[in-house]
């Protein structure tokens, strides 16, 4: 069996020589490519030096880091909404941290605010695989760094706080209003 998990995880021979061809002829775009202290090869949509940038701004309260995980769209857009003109119609993209001011997407604007499950499942899961020895910045500005394990930690614990009951016997996930008396006995 371990010859066999050995093969798995090496890169099909051809995939190998075209990754190989690419470093040699190509470097600027190859820079995304990097290899981990054990020679394995790392793709990255960013260098190092650049995810390190990336995640003091994905780790920044201003930003993406709310007390309930990472927001899905930066919170420095209430203040800065991103516009867009084409064809003289404006486009318009802001942070609502609630129901949304349109119809136009159901009401709901958790796709531009709010903590989404699957954004930050994803994120958890690339901070605890990221083959190098980084630490961060949690939040941004605290003077506190970290493993990106760590940081994967706080993350999914402040993640589960939105289903914890507070101080007041409430939980931050349930509605003020309307919501069913019975989802303090679904969620334990």
């Amino acid at each position: 069996m371990r010859g066999a998990e050995r093969s798995d995880a090496r890169a099909p021979p051809a995939l190998a020589r075209g990754l190989d061809e690419l470093e040699r002829q190509k470097p600027g775009l190859a820079r995304t490519i990097a290899r981990d202290e054990t020679g394995r090869r790392v793709l990255s949509v960013a260098p190092q030096a650049r995810a390190e940038r990336i995640l003091a701004r994905v780790f920044a309260e201003d930003e993406f880091l709310s007390p309930f995980g990472l927001r899905s769209l930066s919170r420095r857009h209430r203040d800065q909404p991103f516009e867009l003109e084409v064809n003289g119609a404006t486009a318009r993209v802001d942070y609502e941290p609630g129901e949304s001011t349109t119809p136009m997407y159901g009401g709901n604007s958790n796709w531009r605010g709010p903590v989404w499950m699957p954004l930050n499942y994803l994120a958890i899961e690339a901070l605890r695989t990221y083959p190098w020895p980084v630490e961060v910045e949690i939040p941004t500005g605290s003077g506190v760094r970290v493993p990106l394990g760590a940081a994967a930690d706080d993350l999914a614990a402040r993640l589960v706080s939105i289903f914890t009951l507070d101080e007041s016997g409430r939980r931050p996930v349930s509605r003020p209003t309307g919501s069913s008396p019975t989802i303090r006995t679904c969620v334990t």
